[in-house]
């Protein structure tokens, strides 16, 4: 076999290893989405929608497109996060604080722009 149709196999061999994957019949959905050690967010209650994860926080939410986007969360990291509806954590129009441990959905009328532990 030539050095061609042997690496070729071996190319193959390994794209049909990547083609067979199937998604587990078990995977997380809602706030189980929420990766252990993360603050998370979503674009729907309930956990459902779009998910941003962090572990500090942001500025700008903008920059994650998450600006005025935050319907609920899940807070699975060991410390408590801050939301405030301005960016670069201005609080001067009220903020919400999700302690470690907690999720659940945020009233309609709060819209958040930036995030950070606190």
């Amino acid at each position: 076999m030539s050095f061609f149709k042997r690496g070729l196999g071996i190319v193959v061999v390994a794209l049909a290893g990547l083609l067979v994957t199937v998604p587990s019949a078990d995977a997380a959905t809602g706030y189980d989405r929420c990766t252990a050690g993360y603050m998370c967010l979503f674009a729907g209650d309930d956990g459902q929608g779009a998910m941003a994860l962090f572990q500090i926080g942001s500025p700008d939410l903008s920059l994650q497109n998450f600006d005025d986007r935050t319907r609920s969360w899940n807070n699975r990291s060991s410390s408590s996060f801050c939301m405030y509806v301005n960016k670069n954590y201005d609080n001067s129009a009220g903020a919400g604080t999700f302690h470690a441990g907690t999720r659940g959905n945020v009233a309609e009328f709060n819209r958040y722009s930036s995030l950070r532990r606190c």
